[in-house]
């Protein structure tokens, strides 16, 4: 039996949904192989340290595809809100971190 495994990497948002089509396309082209998609930070959980590393840089990184896409200005907890640092009625609904 032939076996398939389509990793994929959670970050921003069209890899899971891309190995997701290819894996069911291959399920249907090929029903006799085992064919599975796999999240690599599913992968390599059992290492804590990467475990936790990676899924706070993919919880920041989606955060920031979010705000850019969004016009969304990203405040740090306690910063204070500058003319110099924003466009005024012209900028996006803020996200507190």
């Amino acid at each position: 039996m032939v076996r398939v495994d389509v990793v994929y990497f959670t970050a921003g948002s069209g890899h899971v949904s891309a190995a997701v089509a290819i894996e069911r396309a291959l399920h249907r082209a090929r029903p006799d192989w085992r064919v599975r998609a796999l999240d690599l930070v599913d992968v390599l959980a059992p290492h804590r340290l990467f475990r936790a590393t990676s899924r706070l840089g993919i919880a920041y990184f989606n955060r920031m595809l979010t705000a850019e896409r969004g016009n969304v200005r990203v405040v740090r907890q306690g910063e204070k809100k500058s003319p110099a640092r924003c466009g005024g009625a012209r900028d996006g609904p803020e996200v507190r971190r």
